[in-house]
């Protein structure tokens, strides 16, 4: 038995205001058989510039946001590809068509792509880790002063002094203590099933309120997570426009900006925690 199939790698095109977005952009996998379709994330990102659309692939010398190189992000194109026809040609020796459930059960086994879990040990290592990385990454890409990175460097070691001292638990916990005692600005949402079900901010946050069950924005950092399944591995620079287009103050900060980092915290639920930029 054969099955025909097609494999697709492309670019997730969106658009935001009426504009095509063109930068960090999310590569998907297109699986399309037997009259059935299947989208699936790949975990990477790049620059439409930095994309050949003819060969399905990053363009040689080139590196996306988190400074993978396109030979690396190829390679694993390559993999999930071998992986598929592998899954295909199984189906194929058993005479059946898999159902699209099925199939991406089969993918996902396969395909690990790690995602960061809250009430662990491990990611609180992988949290400071990433903010080391943002630290690295943001100062030299933005230029930041010493002012800034002393700033950003200080907000780290005060969250690892609490977690160090005072808990001995999740990230999680840390950053709702932090809220509390700290002294920067910070807010935690809680979204479950793609709805903000909770929310603490710090006194001096600049944004105070989202309405009740508010869907969560498509365009941050927790959008992509739960509607595309794809994480972040360092926080990123999100409008504030897309979370707070209710909050009063919106109308005198319509252009800023906030840092986002989130986390999986259950099948359902995800931890979103934005700061000032």
């Amino acid at each position: 038995m054969i099955i025909k199939r097609n494999i697709i790698f492309s670019l997730e095109k969106r658009k935001k205001n009426g504009l095509e977005i063109v930068e960090n952009l999310p590569i998907r996998v297109r699986i399309i058989y037997a009259g059935e379709r299947l989208d699936l994330s790949t975990g990477y990102r790049v620059d439409l510039t930095n994309w050949d659309e003819g060969k399905q692939r990053v363009k040689p010398s080139t590196t996306n946001k988190l400074k993978q190189a396109a030979s690396e992000i190829n390679a694993s194109l390559t993999k999930i590809e071998s992986i598929i026809q592998d899954i295909f040609k199984v189906y194929e020796v058993k005479e059946e068509i898999p159902s699209l459930s099925i199939l991406k059960e089969d993918i996902n086994a396969k395909i690990k792509i790690q995602t960061p879990i809250v009430e662990n040990k491990t990611t609180k290592i992988n949290f400071f880790e990433t903010f080391n990385q943002f630290l690295r990454e943001c100062a030299k890409e933005d230029n930041w002063t010493i002012s800034t990175i002393k700033k950003y460097t200080s907000l780290r070691n005060n969250l690892e002094k609490f977690d160090r001292l005072y808990f001995h638990t999740s990230i999680l916990a840390t950053f709702l203590r932090y809220i509390e005692y700290g002294n920067y600005p910070t807010m935690l949402i809680y979204i479950e099933k793609g709805i903000v079900k909770w929310y603490k901010n710090s006194s001096d946050f600049p944004f105070k309120w989202i309405p009740k069950d508010f869907k969560l924005p498509v365009y941050t950092v927790a959008g992509d997570l739960y509607y595309n399944n794809v994480s972040d591995e360092i926080s990123q620079k999100v409008d504030a426009v897309e979370w707070f287009s209710e909050d009063f103050e919106i109308h005198n900060k319509k252009k800023w900006k906030l840092w986002e980092q989130c986390y999986r915290v259950s099948d359902n639920g995800i931890v979103s925690c934005l700061w000032t930029s």
